[in-house]
C-alpha cells in the first residue's frame, strides 16, 4: 500500500471516529501550523517528542519541515489509536520503536530521562473546531477575481468613494487570538466603479487568514487597486488585538491603527487630508 493510500484510511477513520472522541484527530491546518512553528530556523533535529501522539500526524508532520529528523518518540493511552501510530510510522519508513503505548504524564522505559530537541502536542479537536478552523482561515482558498464576478462597472464619476465602519474580524498568526475593529475603505474612480458590495466581500476573504493587521491593511489596499485601477485607494483599519488585551500587557482599552495610502492619496496631501476628514465622524463615535 502506498502511503498516500494510508493517509487516507487514516483520514477515514479520523472522520467516523476521531472527529467525535475527539481524541486524536487533528484537523490539517493546526498540524501545519504547529509543525512551522517549532521547527522555525532548524534543518536537522536529534530527536522529537509527542507525548500524545495520536496516530503520529504531528510527528510526521514536523519531518515534512525540516530537513532530517533522527529519532520519533511518542506516547498514546488509547490502544486503537496506538496501533495507528504504529502504523503510520511504519508505512513512512520511519519505524514504531519510539512509540509507546502509555499515559504521557508517565516516564516509561525512561522516556524523560533523556532531551529533545522539539517537544510538541496539542489538545484534543472535534468537528466543530475543524469547522470553526477551516471558516476562519477559508481566505486562503477564496478566488478573488470570481468572489468579484466582473462587478465592475464603466461610469463617468471622478469624487472619492468611500465605504466605512466595515466589521472585520482576524487572527493574529503570532498568537492565534483575534483581533477585531473596523475597515474603512475609499478610492478615487479613473471610468470604472465597483460594486459596494464586493468591498467587504472582498475584506472577508484577506480577514480570514492567520496574518498581522499591517499586512491586512495593504493586502486590501493592493487588491482594490489592482481590479478596480482607480487614481488611488486608502484604506484604514482600527482594531482591538486580544494578545494585547487578554494576555501580555493585557490593555483593554488600547486600539491599533494601520492605513495603507496608494496613488493619488499618498501623493496629493490635501486628497488624503479630506479622506481623513470625512472618516473622523464615524471613528470618534465608534
Amino acid at each position: 500500500m502506498k502511503p498516500h493510500h494510508h493517509e487516507y484510511l487514516l483520514s477515514q477513520f479520523a472522520s467516523s471516529a476521531g472527529k467525535k472522541a475527539g481524541e486524536f484527530y487533528t484537523p490539517q491546518e493546526v498540524s501545519i501550523i504547529l509543525a512551522k512553528i517549532v521547527s522555525n530556523g532548524k534543518t536537522k533535529l536529534k530527536n522529537v517528542y509527542d507525548p500524545t501522539c495520536g496516530s503520529g500526524s504531528l510527528l510526521l508532520r514536523v519531518a515534512k519541515e525540516v530537513k532530517y529528523v533522527s529519532e520519533f518518540y511518542g506516547q498514546e493511552l488509547n490502544q486503537t489509536t496506538y496501533n495507528l501510530a504504529r502504523m503510520n510510522m511504519i508505512m513512512h519508513g520511519d519505524g514504531h520503536g519510539g512509540v509507546h503505548h502509555n499515559d504521557g504524564l508517565l516516564n516509561v522505559n525512561g522516556i524523560f530521562d533523556g532531551r529533545f530537541d522539539i517537544i510538541l502536542t496539542n489538545p484534543p479537536f472535534g468537528s466543530r473546531v475543524e469547522k470553526s478552523l477551516k471558516f476562519l482561515t477559508s481566505g486562503y482558498k477564496t478566488d478573488i477575481h470570481k468572489l468579484v464576478n466582473d462587478a465592475l462597472y464603466s461610469e463617468n464619476y471622478n469624487e472619492m468613494v468611500i465605504v466605512k465602519d466595515i466589521d472585520v474580524y482576524s487572527l493574529c498568526e503570532h498568537h492565534m487570538l483575534p483581533f477585531v475593529g473596523k475597515c474603512h475603505v475609499a478610492y478615487l474612480p479613473k471610468g470604472k466603479i465597483i460594486g459596494l458590495s464586493k468591498i467587504p466581500r472582498l475584506i472577508d476573504a484577506y480577514s480570514r487568514r492567520l496574518q498581522v493587521q499591517e499586512r491586512l491593511t495593504t493586502s486590501i489596499a493592493q487588491c482594490i487597486n489592482n481590479i478596480v485601477k482607480p487614481a488611488g485607494v486608502a484604506v484604514v483599519i482600527d482594531a482591538v488585538h486580544l494578545c494585547m488585551a487578554m494576555r501580555g500587557v493585557e490593555k483593554q482599552n488600547s486600539y491599533t491603527t494601520t492605513s495603507s495610502m496608494l496613488g493619488c492619496f499618498k501623493d496629493d496631501a490635501r486628497t488624503r487630508s479630506e479622506f481623513l476628514s470625512l472618516l473622523a465622524p464615524s471613528r470618534t463615535s465608534s
